[in-house]
């Protein structure tokens, strides 16, 4: 197995590290054979939409003036996630899954979500995630 650029044993270590901790919880499998090639499989892809449920309500909460304020979505979609800056409709639906679980409110225009502010489900949410300390919601990045 290689994941690392030239030859970089610490760097190839901790990409092996990686693979068995995604592997360890179920969230990948070895469908090559050779570990060379994975699959996502369901838990992976609750645990990525749980990364984004968390980034957007910290970001949420970042841009927040007090808790009851209300943050544009359009605020929302000039951030960078993981280095990337997300879709006004990627962002929408985002938002309308963590309505429907309770950790948002929502403010509508022309029938869709125009602005979204924090519940306390949504501030113990974050809390929970704490031991996230890789999401940055402050710089942007993971």
């Amino acid at each position: 197995m290689c994941y690392s650029q030239g030859n970089d044993g610490r760097s190839e270590s901790r990409w092996e590290g990686a693979i068995e901790q995604l592997e360890s919880c179920s969230y990948i499998e070895d469908i090559g054979h050779k570990r060379e090639v994975f699959k996502l499989k369901a838990e992976g892809f609750e645990a990525a939409d749980t990364l984004w449920y968390v980034l957007l309500l910290k970001r949420v909460e970042s841009l927040q003036n007090h808790e009851h304020s209300y943050v544009n979505l359009e605020v929302l979609t000039k951030e960078k996630y993981v280095s990337q800056l997300p879709s006004t409709n990627f962002l929408r639906d985002k938002a309308l899954l963590l309505q429907q679980l309770g950790n948002i409110e929502t403010v509508r225009a022309n029938s869709e979500i125009a602005a979204v502010r924090l519940t306390d489900l949504g501030r113990k949410t974050i809390r929970e995630h704490a031991w996230l300390k890789f999401v940055d919601s402050d710089s942007n990045t993971i």
